[in-house]
C-alpha cells in the first residue's frame, strides 16, 4: 500500500509538472503522449506475448511515436501515417506467412491504431485554440479516476449486481451508479470554479453528457481487463510500483477523449 501511495503521489507531481509546462510550450504535448504512446503499444503488443516479431513490434513502435503529431494535426497528415504503417505491416506479413497468423496481424494493426487515435485525441484536446487544455484534462480526470472512487465505495457499501462477473468480477451496477453521482458533483463544483476563476461561459451541456462519458470509460476499463484476460497476465506492465503499466493507469482515458474530443467538435459545429 505504501509503494502505491508514493507512486501515485509522483504521477500527480509528474502530472502537474507536464500541465504547467504545456502552458509554456506546446510541443511538449505531443511529445510526452507520443513517449507515452509508445510504451502502452510496447505493453499490448508485446508485454501480452501477442506479437514476438521485432519488426512488426519495431513498426508499430514508429506509428505509435508519430500518432500523436498526426492526429493532433501537426507534422503529417494522419490519412498518410496509417497507410504506410498498413503497408509496412502488410509487407511484414507476407515475410512472416508461414509463422504469423493472421489473427496476430489484426492484433498488431489493430492496437497501435486505437492507441495512436486515442492519445491523439488527447493532444488535441489539451492543446485546442480555446486555450482550455487543464479544463478538458479535468474533466477527463472525473470521467475516470474521481468515476472510479465513487464506484470503488458505492460498491463496497452497496453492490449487489455484478456487472461483468467475467472480466472484473468486482465491478458492480451500483459501484458504476455511485461513480457517475460523484462524477457529476466533480463536474457541476469544476464548471463553477472553472468559470469563477476565468469567466469563461460555463459549459453545462457537460453535464447531461458525464453519464454518457462515466460509461464510456466503464467501457475502456472493460476493454482493457477482457484483453488482459484472454492472454493471462494481471497487470500491463511494471513501470509504476502498485499501479502496473501505462495502460493500467490510461485505458479508461483513452476511451474518453476521442469521445470527448468529438462531442466539443460537435457543440462547436452547432453552437
Amino acid at each position: 500500500m505504501r509503494t502505491r501511495i508514493l507512486s501515485g503521489a509522483a504521477i500527480v507531481l509528474l502530472t502537474a509538472a507536464f500541465l504547467v509546462t504545456m502552458e509554456f510550450w506546446s510541443p511538449v504535448t505531443q511529445i510526452v503522449l507520443a513517449v507515452l504512446c509508445m510504451l502502452a503499444c510496447y505493453e499490448m503488443l508485446w508485454r501480452t506475448g501477442k506479437v514476438r516479431r521485432l519488426p512488426v513490434l519495431a513498426a508499430a513502435l514508429v506509428f505509435c511515436d508519430l500518432a500523436p503529431f498526426a492526429f493532433s494535426g501537426a507534422l503529417l497528415p494522419p490519412s498518410l501515417l496509417c497507410v504506410l504503417f498498413f503497408l509496412a505491416l502488410a509487407l511484414l506479413l507476407l515475410s512472416y506467412h508461414t509463422e504469423w497468423p493472421v489473427e496476430s496481424f489484426a492484433f498488431a494493426l489493430l492496437m497501435p491504431l486505437l492507441l495512436g487515435y486515442g492519445f491523439g485525441a488527447l493532444a488535441r484536446l489539451l492543446d485546442r485554440p480555446d486555450g482550455r487544455g487543464l479544463f478538458y484534462f479535468l474533466l477527463l480526470f472525473g470521467f475516470s479516476s474521481v468515476a472510479d472512487t465513487g464506484a470503488y465505495f458505492a460498491g463496497s457499501f452497496f453492490g449487489k449486481h455484478k456487472l461483468s462477473p467475467v472480466i472484473s468480477p468486482k465491478k458492480t451496477v451500483e459501484g458504476v451508479a455511485g461513480g457517475v453521482v460523484l462524477s457529476l458533483a466533480y463536474t457541476a463544483l469544476l464548471i463553477w470554479i472553472y468559470g469563477a476563476l476565468t469567466g469563461a461561459h460555463a459549459s453545462f451541456w457537460l453535464l447531461a453528457a458525464t453519464p454518457v462519458l462515466c460509461c464510456v470509460g466503464v467501457c475502456g476499463d472493460l476493454f482493457a481487463s477482457c484483453i488482459k484476460r484472454s492472454v493471462g497476465v494481471k497487470d500491463y506492465g511494471n513501470l509504476i510500483p502498485g499501479h502496473g503499466g501505462i495502460l493500467d493507469r490510461m485505458d479508461s482515458i483513452l476511451f474518453l477523449a476521442p469521445v470527448l474530443d468529438l462531442l466539443l467538435s460537435f457543440v462547436e459545429v452547432f453552437a
